[in-house]
């Protein structure tokens, strides 16, 4: 790894740590990823293999992240 940051630092690369607001950005990326996760819509996850219990047990742990995220945000 160390070989890798002094690359970074020779070729003058900007890390998400050095740039303003990457934080931010990061945290929407993340929320958009959580309207709709890849499991919602991947047919081997909704193919029966899991009871309406386990199905809505996920999406309650969903909707609690979207509202941490709502809530960090002030919404």
């Amino acid at each position: 790894m160390q070989t890798f940051e002094l690359e970074l630092d020779r070729a003058g690369a900007l890390r998400p740590s050095n740039i303003e607001g990457a934080d931010e950005l990061s945290a929407l990326y993340q929320f958009i990823n959580s309207i709709c996760p890849w499991h919602f819509d991947t047919p081997m996850f909704l193919d029966g293999r899991r009871s309406r219990e386990q199905l809505e047990a996920v999406r309650m742990g969903q909707q609690r992240v979207l509202e941490r995220y709502l809530e960090f945000w002030g919404c």
